[in-house]
């Protein structure tokens, strides 16, 4: 655990550094800019019960994904319910409410729930506050089959929390993926690439940046659509391609370097990815008008009504793809595609998303906590249980943790032989290396400070290596602040 010996000036600090920070960072992943659920709880007091029939609190952000993704929270908890006795309260957050104040506030006061559902990348603040248990603490709570079909991603994932030694933590799980996504895989309309005298077997995934600039070219010049290839300037969907080929091109640590002092956004690497990403909309011209604004849900509307050819939206838009365009998805006309192998091996990253029990805040009954707790643990095995792991790709665009469902999970996606969705993700995920990190400050980094310069880089306000150098000099100042007000 991590040293207690901080002054209470030092954590009223740090915590004054979160909020400021969280306040202006809404999401980071795609279908999140929205809330379906609202924010706020009810004090942890207030929860009773004992035995099977404990009541526990459960905040959960896996619902504004889509649609089909809540109603499959909402058919877990009823039931869990049902079977055991349990009673989840549900909190249906957004993710103003997981990024900005509201959870962070409500932890602070001891007012937090039992047990969250949450993108790891925004659990580190929480975790590093201690109001997350470590996944070691309850792992007996799982049953047997569940361990392990996990342990391909528990070993890696802790390297993804290789930040809390900094702070004299343990490099240990918190937030348990119970899902997860590879960022990012191509999207294409079949269709128009036949109609532009491709070969979709042949020319489609892309192989390089030349390959997908060619084969843009072609489709935006001899294809029926208005856009060959639809980039993203969408503060929280601007890195939908340029991180990728970060990657691809040996750019380890993505927003980070590996100590976590410095942001390497001013990297050759990075500059030269920041510069074709915008070649694409400044000087091909090949993505649409709205490139510094659009987002992966506008894109998605656009590749089904037929303007937009190619694009690159992230795997959790798959629902909705299925549920808007059903008839292109079935038939194969909107096609999945891997991105591409680099020097730096596969142009992706892993994005979990997690499961975290909360710890027993002070004052609450030690034995009804504890009742509670198990109780939440059970809604956390069922998340994990063979039955609701084999619907998490087709209601969420997650792909499940267990091992043991993988071969199941093209038959739950109609069309799949042609679409290729599935098969895309689970290839991606065998050959992704890198985990995306769970620091404190990854989604200021994303949202606040690289975010806007990539907006104003697609605008030609400035220079791609100079929104990549100022985006790095921001980077540096934040990671300066945090360390030092931890010292």
């Amino acid at each position: 655990m991590s040293d207690k010996s901080h002054s209470t000036q030092t954590r009223s600090t740090r915590r004054s550094l979160l909020k400021a920070t969280a306040g202006i960072t809404v999401a980071s992943v795609a279908g999140c800019t929205g809330a379906l659920g609202g924010g706020g709880s009810t004090s942890n007091n207030s929860s009773g019960g004992g035995g099977s029939s404990a009541s526990f609190e459960f905040w959960d952000i896996l619902n504004t994904q889509s649609r089909a993704a809540k109603q499959m929270v909402k058919t877990s908890v009823n039931d869990y319910s049902s079977s055991s006795g349990a009673n989840a309260e549900v909190n249906y957050s957004g993710y103003q409410q997981l990024t900005g104040s509201n959870w962070y506030s409500n932890f602070e006061r001891g007012n937090g729930p039992h047990i969250i559902s949450a993108d790891t990348i925004f659990t580190g603040r929480f975790s590093e506050e201690e109001w997350l248990m470590p996944f070691e603490e309850w792992k007996h709570l799982l049953d047997d089959d569940v361990v392990e079909n996990i342990q391909w991603l528990v070993e890696p994932f802790k390297e993804a929390n290789s930040w809390k030694g900094k702070l004299g933590m343990e490099q240990v799980i918190h937030a348990l993926p119970v899902m997860a996504a590879p960022q990012e895989p191509f999207q294409v309309r079949v269709d128009h690439l036949e109609a532009a005298g491709l070969d979709p077997k042949k020319d489609f995934p892309p192989k390089d940046f030349e390959d997908l600039l060619r084969v843009a070219t072609a489709l935006q010049e001899n294809g029926p659509g208005d856009i060959g290839f639809q980039l993203h300037g969408d503060l929280f969907d601007w890195y939908t391609l340029l991180t990728p080929m970060v990657y691809a091109n040996g750019g380890e640590g993505g927003y980070f370097a590996d100590d976590f002092t410095k942001c390497p956004l001013d990297s050759d690497i990075w500059i030269d990815a920041m510069e074709k990403t915008v070649s694409l909309y400044r000087e091909h011209e090949v993505s649409g008008p709205q490139t510094p604004n659009i987002s992966t849900e506008q894109t998605l509307a656009l590749m089904i009504n037929g303007q937009v050819s190619m694009s690159i939206c992230e795997p959790m838009d798959m629902p909705q793809f299925a549920e808007k365009g059903p008839d292109l998805f079935t038939s194969g006309d909107l096609q999945w595609g891997s991105f591409w192998e680099g020097s730096g091996g596969l142009g992706s990253t892993l994005l979990p998303f997690g499961m975290a029990l909360a710890s027993k805040p002070d004052g609450v009954d030690e034995a009804k906590w504890q009742r509670q707790h198990e109780a939440a643990a059970g809604l956390l095995n069922k998340w994990l249980s063979k039955d609701f792991q084999k619907q998490v790709f087709k209601n969420t665009g997650f792909y499940p943790v267990r091992e043991d469902v993988w071969s199941e999970v093209a038959g739950t996606i109609d069309g799949a032989e042609k679409n290729r969705a599935p098969q895309v993700v689970k290839s991606m995920i065998d050959r992704t290396e890198h985990f995306n990190t769970t620091h404190p400050l990854y989604g200021s980094f994303s949202g606040s400070t690289i975010g806007p310069k990539v907006q104003s880089a697609l605008k030609g306000e400035m220079s791609p290596a100079e929104a990549c150098k100022q985006a790095a000099a921001e980077g540096d100042k934040q990671l300066s602040e945090y360390w030092s007000s931890r010292q």
